[in-house]
């Protein structure tokens, strides 16, 4: 029955969610549903709906009169992204990136905390900070933990060094959970075996006694971060220092008001080196690299990747390299200087930077440096200005969210809906926009969108019925629209403007439009009042009151209404002498029926306008008289669906929902000339009347909101958006400070390749909305699933072009070949590569074949693609790429995704520099669409995030298609203390989770993990768990070596100090088999039997595949050696592709 129930919503042409609230009736017959049932013999029952009659029915179930309503999002269904830009940084940079002193500090201990990460090869670090008899609130240790609280999987435990004043330090470390110690970094080391040692003012102050004791506290990998004053390491003395302390400097990065200095152990380089010269078209390198990695698992050595190409990928090769065994001896040097000589460990431009032994190294114009993800700052707050801006809210329900955002009208000359709808065609600039209720209802969410009528459920805003302002002509005019009234220029219908008498300002003539357009509609038009009629009308100091009171009197009629206040009482009898005292009631309760079945005579009332509701609204329906006009204009009782009561229709009345909403795009509709007609009569006639009115300025906007909802106003509440000008002065654009929002031109075209993908489908949806006509997609296998078919038919249907496109475009002449098509449609103003190969696996696994297929979509893709729009797009204005966080922060199994992705970031970089658009995004893991939601949904943590949501994710798109940024990272990072707060996992399960193995009771304690089936990815999940959970570092013979008794022992050693996370797993493999050994065919590669139990359950990033879903129901039988292999596909666009052998 809840498919029944849900069946309607499919036909229906939105995006939105809507969910079944109402059902008039339902008709269940057992006998003839089993009947049904019996026949089907197993099959699906058909369901058959009938929409004229609105029904639906199957089998013996008959649903009628299904009412479905908008649900509402949840407003905060996971954290924010984190958005960053992905840049280029010297090791010694001079540059202060910002005159705000915290954000300037803030960047330079990111970029120091990320340089540590990058080099220390752990995810679990041990801080301490030498506090030096700072004050408190100077402690660099809480920004440190906030920058590594940033980075995914990342944990710290974290201590002071107070001396004798621990208990000073208090109020900062006890929130954070950090210890304070007694020992005095001036005379003993801080702590043993660190990875960060903080202080400040050492070598300005504190001397070489202390730099020698916080050199003592590091472990191997460890490196000292300095707060210093400007040019303290100028000084020959500090120089000293450092040498005498064995010191060597690795960073230097200055911030508005010090500089901040990372200084590591003078480095010992092993003998065993080797130089690797990895090329983008010739693959031959990989074999070399991948037997110097195994090398690397067992001997000290270093592995210097080098490339000397600025579009060369080698930086997403090393720090995937670094996540695999093997990978801290890898050395990346990047050399993007035309005039370095060829690499050479000892020569003159190398041997300093070689000696620093760092992780990363690129030189850039004779500077060596580091690529460095940076926060971009709050983007709600950024605001430019802007000619054309609407007000909404950013969360619904929530008024201290109004902002001005950026209008699409900035392109209204093209828009060709405008121009094939002329009654919708005229631009005004607005001057004055007034709040009405339903703005107010509206915005606090107590009103539900799909209330109104129209299309107007499905559109961004829709705040904003009427304003005062100019049209295209300089006319003064005051008019209404269906949404975004509130706003600094609108398209509003011709036929809805009327010009304004000139013994007007443009303020009176914002309150004239809906209230007395509303009162006409209802009275007049509607209601059909005469002269000498009875009306009641309640609320009579708001607009509509107030204009129907006017309208009443002026016709000739009997007026009731009612007030909150004894002021409002007073305001009506001085704007209205006609308007009775004794005709006043109170709007707070229902003694007003008395006051008119008094005043009246028991007889009631001709006419009503209601805005009351509840107990008032029935209240209101007793005052009709027989053969009365009830005229309804308030939204929350319609949209409830208040029971009325049928009795009431015994006296020959009328029952009217007053909708003046539906006439905006009703076209030459009757009531809509009749509306007009009236409005021209009365302006004519002078019954038509300014209003009072509350204004406010056009930053004043949650004041504007809450003010009106209070109640309190009377008359109007106006936003002035810009003064009105003397007579005949030429009116200039004005300006106000919005959002940027990124929208589509409606006359160009934007090409997506890979665009019939989960996420290319959601992007190409998202570009019509923020309106683009014409799109092509490209994929080489052309369309193939019915959901394909049918966003392809969706958008056709609302006028978008939509071309399918299988040109080859990892080619130039192909690439060239797909923008001629496109340039078709219109010139070409986008394009999006989001096509990806993956061939997943440890470099072990991995061939030149297997590097190959991944860079052609991403490296030979983009380089045709920028090759071709440089020649063929001259319009064009996004070029995007979509990369993956595994390139930027490193992936186990993904060497050949991470040199591909970079290779289109460095293409990025490129075009930025020669003055065209170019961006590249670092997705986190996606979801919604693709791998992850077979593997968990949503709320399963990959590598530390959360699979973003695929709304967040086009809206964060749009938000980074605004920013100059060449390369951009954006992912949502799961919440690592409310992971912390969980129940710890034993560690004997999060290896048996790994292994696949179920009941870890029933494994012998003596096996070690090689011989329970672990290989080499698994090895590196439980390298990462122990690491991360339990501070245990082992090599990978060690952990092949391990026992289930051992792994009890560190369970039970560990619990206390440090709690196990749970089991995350990077990479995995499953391999199947037939019951045969031996060696499979074709591979090289040598077979072991697995163990029964190891087949039971794979985690794959915390997502169990069910036992239930055994080899027999997935695998032929009596022939397979490998079967499956699934390595680690975390990012955007991944999918399970099993690998055959």
């Amino acid at each position: 029955m809840d498919t029944m129930l849900q069946f309607g919503i499919i036909g229906v042409d939105t995006r939105e969610l809507y969910l079944p609230t109402r059902l008039q009736r339902a008709v269940i017959d057992p006998a003839a549903h089993f009947r049904a049932v019996e026949a089907a013999n197993g099959a699906p029952l058909t369901i058959h709906q009938y929409k004229n009659l609105d029904v639906v029915k199957a089998g013996g179930v008959e649903l009628r009169g299904v009412k479905t309503s908008l649900a509402p999002r949840r407003a905060n269904p996971q954290p924010p992204p984190k958005l960053e830009r992905y840049v280029y940084l010297p090791y010694d940079n001079a540059t202060v990136s910002t005159d705000d002193t915290s954000r300037s500090r803030r960047d330079a201990l990111i970029v120091s905390v990320q340089i540590l990460l990058e080099n220390a090869g752990s995810l679990r670090l041990k801080i301490t900070e030498a506090a030096l008899e700072r004050a408190e609130e100077a402690l660099l240790l809480p920004h440190a933990l906030s920058a590594l609280e940033a980075e995914p999987m990342v944990r710290a435990d974290a201590s002071v060094a107070a001396g004798a004043g621990a208990a000073n330090y208090a109020t900062v470390l006890t929130p954070l959970a950090v210890p304070a110690n007694n020992k005095d970094a001036k005379t003993v080391a801080p702590d043993t075996d660190c990875h960060l040692v903080l202080a400040a003012d050492v070598l300005s102050r504190h001397g070489l006694t202390t730099l020698q004791n916080l050199a003592a506290a590091l472990n191997d990998v460890g490196m000292i971060l300095l707060e210093e004053p400007h040019s303290t390491l100028d000084d020959p003395s500090s120089k000293e220092m450092l040498k005498k302390a064995g010191l060597q400097l690795v960073s230097r990065q200055v911030a508005a008001n010090s500089d901040y200095l990372l200084l590591k152990k003078v480095a010992t380089i092993p003998k065993d080196t080797i130089i690797i010269d990895v090329t983008p078209t010739d693959y031959k390198w990989v074999e070399t690299l991948r037997d110097a990695m195994k090398k690397a698992e067992t001997e000290e050595m270093r592995i210097y990747v080098v490339a000397k190409d600025e579009m060369n990928g080698v930086l997403g090769l090393g720090t995937c390299l670094r996540a695999e065994p093997g990978g801290k001896a890898v050395r990346v040097f990047l050399i993007g200087d035309v005039k370095a000589p060829a690499f050479n460990m000892t020569a003159a431009a190398y041997k300093a930077q070689v000696e620093k032994d760092v992780a990363v190294n690129v030189l850039r114009s004779g500077v060596w440096g580091c690529y460095r993800h940076l926060l971009l700052n709050d983007v709600s707050d950024a605001q430019l200005q802007l000619e054309h801006a609407y007000v909404n809210t950013l969360t619904r329900g929530d008024l201290a969210s109004l902002r001005w955002i950026e209008s699409p009208l900035r392109y209204h000359e093209f828009d060709e809906v405008a121009k094939r709808t002329p009654h919708r065609s005229e631009l005004c600039s607005i001057y004055y926009a007034p709040l009405n209720f339903r703005d107010i209802m509206l915005a606090t969410g107590k009103l539900p969108p799909d209330a109104l009528p129209g299309n107007l459920a499905g559109q961004e805003c829709i705040l904003g019925l009427e304003f005062s302002g100019r049209d295209t002509k300089n006319r003064r005019v005051m008019g209404m629209v269906a949404a975004q009234g509130l706003a600094t220029t609108v398209q509003a219908d011709p036929g809805f403007l009327w010009e304004v008498p000139k013994s007007w300002t443009l303020e009176q003539a914002a309150t004239v439009p809906v209230a007395y357009s509303t009162a006409y509609y209802a009275l007049c038009v509607r209601g059909r009042m005469t002269k000498g009629e009875s009306v009641l009308i309640h609320a009579g100091t708001g607009g509509v009151g107030q204009a129907a009171i006017a309208i009443a009197l002026h016709a000739g009629c009997t007026v009731f209404t009612t007030v909150g206040t004894p002021d409002k009482r007073q305001f009506l009898k001085e704007r209205f002498p006609g308007l009775k005292d004794e005709n006043i009631g109170n709007s707070r309760d229902t003694s007003f029926e008395q006051l008119v079945r008094t005043r009246t005579n028991g007889k009631g009332v001709n006419l009503v306008l209601n805005s009351l509701a509840a107990d008032k609204l029935q209240a209101s329906v007793r005052c009709l008289c027989e053969g009365g006009r009830f005229l309804e204009i308030g939204k929350l009782d319609l949209s409830n669906n208040t029971p009325l009561g049928m009795s009431i229709f015994l006296k020959n009345t009328t029952f009217h929902g007053i909708l003046l909403d539906a006439l905006f795009d009703a076209g030459d509709h009757p009531d809509k000339r009749a509306v007009v007609k009236c409005m021209d009569e009365g302006l004519k006639s002078g019954a038509v009347r300014p209003l009072p009115s509350t204004v406010y300025g056009d930053q004043q906007l949650e004041q504007a909101f809450r003010y009106m909802a209070t109640g309190k106003h009377i008359g109007k509440v106006l936003l002035k958006v810009r003064d009105e000008e003397p007579a005949g002065a030429r009116p200039a654009a004005k300006l106000v400070p919005a959002m940027p929002r990124t929208y589509m031109h409606p006359a160009k075209t934007y090409v997506l390749v890979g665009g019939l993908g989960g996420f290319g489908l959601e992007l190409a949806q998202w570009l019509t909305v923020r309106g683009a006509t014409r799109i092509v997609l490209n994929s080489r296998s052309g369309m193939r699933t019915g959901y394909q078919a049918y966003c392809v038919r969706r958008w056709r249907a609302k006028g978008v072009q939509v071309l399918i496109s299988t040109t080859d475009a990892t080619s130039v002449a192909g690439a060239k070949a797909l923008m001629q098509e496109a340039n078709k449609l219109g010139p070409v103003g986008g394009v999006f590569n989001l096509a990806a190969v993956l061939k997943d696996a440890f470099l072990e696994n991995q061939t030149p074949e297997d590097f190959k297929a991944v860079a052609k979509p991403k490296i030979d893709g983009t380089i045709a693609l920028d090759k071709a729009t440089r020649e063929l797009c001259p319009q064009l204005e996004y070029f995007v790429a979509f990369s993956s966080v595994s390139c930027g922060r490193g992936n186990a199994g993904q060497t050949n995704y991470g040199l591909a992705n970079s290779s289109m970031e460095r293409i990025c970089e490129r075009r930025t520099a020669d003055g065209l658009p170019g961006l590249a995004v670092q997705w986190g893991a996606i979801g919604d669409v693709g791998l992850i939601m077979g593997m968990g949904g949503d709320d399963v943590v990959v590598g530390g995030t959360l699979p973003q949501r695929i709304l967040s994710c086009v809206e964060s798109l749009g938000t980074l298609l605004a920013l100059p940024h060449a390369v951009a990272a954006c992912m949502v990072l799961a919440d690592k203390s409310r992971k912390a707060a969980s129940p710890t996992q034993d560690l004997v399960q999060a290896v048996a989770n790994i292994l696949g193995i179920k009941d870890a009771s029933k494994v012998s304690e003596t096996a070690n993990l090689a011989e329970l089936g672990m290989d080499s990815l698994m090895g590196a999940e439980i390298k990462q768990t122990l690491e991360r959970g339990y501070d245990v570092v082992l090599a990978v013979q060690e952990i092949r070596a391990l026992t289930f008794g051992k792994l009890k022992e560190l369970s039970g050693g560990a619990t206390d100090a440090a709690p196990a996370a749970p089991a995350a797993v990077t990479t995995c493999t499953l391999r199947c088999w037939s019951g045969r050994g031996g060696r499979g065919r074709g591979d090289g590669r040598r077979g072991r039997r697995l163990r029964q139990q190891s087949l039971g359950a794979l985690v794959l990033h915390g997502a169990h595949l069910r036992r239930r879903q055994r080899l027999a129901r997935v695998l032929p039988r009596r022939r397979l050696r490998y079967v499956i292999e699934i390595i680690n596909l975390p990012f955007w666009g991944s999918s399970l592709f099993p690998s055959w052998r």
